[in-house]
C-alpha cells in the first residue's frame, strides 16, 4: 500500500535515481573492482561544523579485502595552525601531495580529519577543501552526540574504536569489502599485555569509578581525568610511562592511555611498566551472532533499526514522542542489489515541510528499494551536502548544526602504479 503523508515532508535523497519522482537524487553504482579502491571519509570532530565541496554522480566500488585492523590517514590541525600527517608536521602547501603519497602507501583508503572545539571553523573547512581534490562528494551527518560533540553509542574509523556500542541501539557497520550490516551488539575490548589481559569499560570518555578507559588522541590533547586512578601512556605499542594518584595524563598523538581506577587501576600497576608490549583488541557481539562484524572497519550508531528483510522493527527503547511524531529525519539504508541510499527529511518548518515519524521514514525507504534500513541522528542535525553546497533546509534557525561526526561517500582512487 502506498503510504500517504499528512503535509509537506520534503526528501534529499543520495543513493538511487529510480522508483520516486522529484526531489534531489544522485546515482550510487556499485562497480566490480578493476583499478579502483573503495574511499570512504568520517570525520570526527568536537562541536565543529563542516561543509565538503563534492560531486552528485559517485561511483562507490567494493573495495578489496584488508584487515580489519588495517589504520588509514590521519591528518590533525591544531590551534596553533600545525598540520600533521600520521604524526609528520606538514607544511599547507604541501599536503595534498603528501596525502596522496600517505594513502598509496596503505590498503584502507580512509583519511581521518582531527580537530577540538577551539579550531576555527575557516581553518578546518579550507584544509578540508585542498584534501577533497581526492574528493569528498556526498555527506550527511552521522549518529547522536552529547552536548559536550562527544558522539553517544557506536563509532568506529579505521578499525579504531571511538566509541563504544549502546547495546539496546542500532549501529551500521561497513566491512573491509564494502558490504554494509545493521546490528544491536555490544564491543568485547581488551587491553593484552603479554601473558595477562584488562577489560576496558569504555572509550573516549569519563572514567567512572571502578573502570578502565581507553583514550584515543582524537578524543583530547590529555584524558582530563581526576588523581583518583592510574594512568599508562602507550606509543609504538609499548607503555613509556606509569603515573598513579595523578591523572589528566597527555595523550600521544601516535599513541593512547589506559585510565584505571579501582579495578582498572590495580590491574595498570601490576600488569604495566615500561617498555611493556601493549595492544588493544577490540571484538564486536551482534545480537544476531552474524560473523560479518568481525570484518567490520568502520562503524557509525543510530538507531531504531528502521527495516530488516523490508520489514518496519518494533523502535528499540526510542520513546512515543520521538519515533511517532514528525521532525526532521536522517537515514542510510541498503537496497536489494547492494546499493547504499542515503536519505535526509527537512522538518519542522510548515509552510517548507513537517518532517516524518519513523514509520513514515521506513516506508519512504521500503519504496525506494530499501531492505535493510537504521535511522540517524535527525532534528537539527539533519543535513545533506551535495556538490558544494547544502540541499537540504536545516531546522535550526542558526542553519547547519555543528555535529560530532558525518558520513560522507567518496570517489574511488586509481591504484597507485607501486604499493599495496
Amino acid at each position: 500500500m502506498r503510504p500517504r503523508f499528512r503535509g509537506a515532508s520534503r526528501m534529499a535523497i543520495s543513493g538511487t535515481s529510480g522508483g520516486v519522482g522529484g526531489g534531489l537524487f544522485a546515482d550510487i553504482n556499485i562497480t566490480p573492482l578493476t583499478d579502483i579502491f573503495l574511499v570512504l571519509l568520517i570525520i570526527f570532530m568536537v562541536t565543529t561544523s563542516v561543509t565538503i565541496e563534492s560531486a552528485a554522480h559517485i561511483d562507490l566500488p567494493k573495495a578489496e579485502s584488508t584487515s580489519p585492523e588495517t589504520k588509514g590517514v590521519i591528518v590533525t590541525y591544531t590551534t596553533q595552525h600545525e598540520i600533521f600527517v600520521n604524526s609528520k608536521d606538514v607544511p599547507e602547501r604541501e599536503l595534498e601531495s603528501t596525502l596522496r603519497e600517505a594513502l598509496g602507501k596503505v590498503e584502507d583508503k580512509i583519511v581521518v580529519f582531527q580537530g577540538d572545539q577551539k579550531v576555527l571553523l575557516g581553518d578546518m573547512v579550507r584544509i578540508l577543501d585542498i584534501a577533497k581534490r581526492a574528493g569528498a562528494l556526498v555527506a550527511t551527518n552521522g549518529g547522536f552526540f552529547a552536548a559536550s560533540g562527544d558522539p553517544l553509542g557506536c563509532l568506529m574509523i579505521a578499525g579504531n574504536l571511538i566509541s563504544e556500542p549502546d547495546p539496546q541501539r542500532s549501529c551500521a557497520g561497513i566491512t573491509a569489502d564494502g558490504t554494509v550490516l545493521f546490528d544491536r551488539l555490544h564491543a568485547d575490548v581488551t587491553a593484552v599485555a603479554g601473558e595477562t589481559s584488562g577489560r576496558i569499560d569504555g572509550v573516549n570518555r569519563e572514567r567512572r569509578d571502578d573502570e578502565l578507559i581507553l583514550y584515543r588522541p582524537i578524543y583530547d590533547t590529555t584524558t582530563r581525568t581526576n588523581n583518583a586512578g592510574a594512568e599508562a601512556v602507550i606509543q609504538n605499542g609499548a607503555v613509556v610511562s606509569v603515573a598513579d594518584l595523578r591523572g589528566n595524563a597527555a595523550i600521544p598523538r601516535d599513541g593512547f592511555v589506559l585510565s584505571g581506577h579501582g579495578r582498572g587501576r590495580q590491574w595498570i600497576l601490576r600488569a604495566l611498566a615500561p617498555g611493556t608490549p601493549v595492544w588493544v583488541q577490540t571484538v564486536f557481539v551482534p545480537r544476531s551472532g552474524n560473523p560479518q562484524w568481525q570484518q567490520v572497519v568502520h562503524a557509525v550508531g543510530g538507531g531504531p533499526r528502521l527495516l530488516s528483510g523490508g520489514v518496519w522493527l518494533p523502535p528499540e527503547n526510542f520513546t512515543p514522542e520521538f519515533t511517532d511524531r514528525r521532525h526532521p529525519r536522517s537515514a542510510i539504508g541498503v537496497l536489494a542489489d547492494g546499493r547504499i541510499v542515503l536519505v535526509v527529511v527537512d522538518g519542522r518548518q510548515p509552510a517548507h515541510s513537517l518532517g516524518m515519524t519513523l514509520p513514515e521514514l521506513a516506508m519512504a525507504l521500503r519504496r525506494l528499494g530499501a531492505v535493510e534500513a537504521m535511522n540517524l541522528d535527525g532534528g537539527g542535525s539533519s543535513a545533506l551536502v551535495v556538490n558544494g553546497r547544502v540541499v537540504t533546509q536545516p531546522s535550526d534557525e542558526t542553519g547547519e548544526r555543528p555535529v560530532s561526526d558525518a558520513l560522507l561517500v567518496l570517489p574511488a582512487l586509481l591504484r597507485p602504479a607501486q604499493g599495496p
